[in-house]
Order: C-alpha cells, then sequence, then structure tokens
C-alpha cells in the first residue's frame, strides 16, 4: 500500500520541505514504498517556530473542541487511511 507523498504541516497547511529533502519509506515485509516523506531543515524548523509563536495566543483562546475539529479537518484522508493501517 503506497500513501504517496507526505507533507510538514506548517501555519496551517501542508508544505514540502525548502530544500525538496525528501525520505523514502519502505515496508520491512517486503521492501515496497509506503510513503515518501518531505525532510525539513533548518529554515523550516525556523519558520515552523516562528508560525507556531504567532499563532500560540489565538490558539489558546479556543476552546478544546473547536482545536480538535480544526485539527482533524486538516487531516487528509491518506493521513486517515495511513493511521487506520497501522493501528490494525
Amino acid at each position: 500500500m503506497n500513501f504517496g507523498k507526505l507533507k510538514m504541516y506548517v501555519g496551517g497547511e501542508l508544505i514540502d520541505s525548502v530544500n525538496k529533502s525528501e525520505k523514502t519509506i519502505l515496508c520491512t515485509e517486503n521492501n515496497e514504498t509506503i510513503t515518501e516523506l518531505s525532510c525539513a531543515d533548518k529554515y523550516d524548523a525556523e519558520k515552523a517556530l516562528k508560525d507556531a509563536k504567532s499563532g500560540y495566543g489565538s490558539w489558546t483562546k479556543l476552546k478544546h473542541k473547536r482545536r480538535k475539529e480544526i485539527v482533524f479537518q486538516k487531516l487528509s484522508k491518506t493521513n486517515i487511511k495511513m493511521m487506520c493501517c497501522f493501528q490494525n
């Protein structure tokens, strides 16, 4: 089962790494590709930290239920399928 390319969630959106670096994840059973992951570098980490700091105040003012709704809305169907696959 190949889940395609998985991006990083930064600043409220799914993005590729600045350097376009990726890591191939293989199934240990048959050595087939499961997914390609975007790999963060220093610039990606700095952007994520900056975005997290800028959104912290408004995020903490939201009720827990609303924060949970936002997070689950952002999950792609691929990510949901992947989590279900690994839970079995």
